[in-house]
């Protein structure tokens, strides 16, 4: 976790650099009308799994106020099946359209879409995999930074059997 947010802060950071001089604009007019590439860190919210990854594509626009996002999260446990210890993958793409609420130079907000959760279980003979889609919905706190960075905190919730925990994204307009 701490290497991901590492290599993401120090990458944001390096290119959002050069924003830090620029015009004094409000931190909403940063982020309106643009895309942020994003990565960070995903957390279930179940026990018993480690190996977390998050990326996020997100768009804003109507002064920032809207915004649309497909967010990819990865996450792997171990789990007794037939009294075998197996590596299990879930990987989850889910896009959500949502509104912010800005505050000053933050803002909070959520919104809802769809999440489909592809399951990966290695067996004897291949990998057996399952995919499910599920209505999801988000709840999120960020604020931009420096000229072109915005970092953001989710809660996002696909349903038990899905995609659901913490997400923490840094991102760059490009």
């Amino acid at each position: 976790m701490v290497r991901i947010a590492s290599i993401a802060a120090l990458v944001c950071f390096t290119v959002a650099a050069p924003g830090w001089c620029e015009g004094a604009t409000s931190p909403r007019d940063k982020t309106n009308n643009k895309f942020f590439a994003m990565v960070g860190e995903f957390v279930p919210v179940e026990s018993g799994f480690d190996g977390r990854a998050a990326l996020a594509i997100t768009y804003s626009w109507a002064h920032a106020s809207r915004y649309a996002t497909v967010e990819y999260t990865r996450s792997t446990s171990t789990q007794t099946i037939q009294a075998q210890q197996l590596g299990v993958t879930d990987q989850a793409f889910t896009a959500i359209a949502g509104v912010r609420q800005w505050q000053g130079k933050w803002y909070y907000g959520g919104g809802a879409g769809i999440s489909t959760l592809r399951r990966d279980i290695p067996g004897a003979y291949g990998t057996v995999a399952s995919s499910d889609t599920h209505f999801a919905w988000e709840l999120l706190v960020g604020a931009p930074f420096g000229g072109r960075g915005l970092a953001e905190v989710k809660y996002i919730d696909a349903g038990a059997g899905a995609a659901r925990g913490f997400a923490a994204f840094v991102g760059v307009t490009y």
